[in-house]
């Protein structure tokens, strides 16, 4: 590549996602999520394991502005993908959006995504067995 010649793979997508990352670690997710979606709307569809990986971001993003059901939303999609991968990392990625969930603990799509959360990590639980 001419135009990374230290072979980085350090382009403006990349940097795009890094600043979204930094906004909401900085609790900044109203800053984060215009820069996330820009992101999403321009990742390769095809990679599974990214597209789980920022469906999970942005349901943590939506969570700290307390978007409650577009969180659970997104959280549910990264952890349908997250079952197919059996991917015990990017199940604890899930979980950590949930964790900005916990004052709604109540309501019904947060109940919902705690089900899921538990079957899923049954059902990976058992992978551990096939190896």
């Amino acid at each position: 590549m001419a135009d990374d010649p230290y072979k980085t793979s350090v382009n403006a997508l990349t940097l795009a996602e890094y600043e979204s990352a930094y906004l909401m670690r900085l609790r900044k997710p109203e800053l984060a999520l215009p820069i996330h979606n820009k992101v999403i709307a321009a990742y390769d569809p095809t990679d599974i394991r990214h597209r789980s990986f920022l469906l999970a971001r942005g349901g943590k993003m939506h969570a700290q502005i307390g978007e409650v059901k577009t969180a659970c939303k997104l959280l549910l999609d990264s952890l349908g993908i997250t079952e197919q991968m059996k991917s015990l990392v990017m199940l604890q990625r899930i979980y950590q959006g949930r964790v900005d969930l916990e004052p709604w603990k109540d309501r019904g799509e947060v109940k919902e995504l705690d089900e899921r959360i538990v079957e899923v990590y049954k059902s990976l639980g058992r992978v551990k067995e096939w190896v």
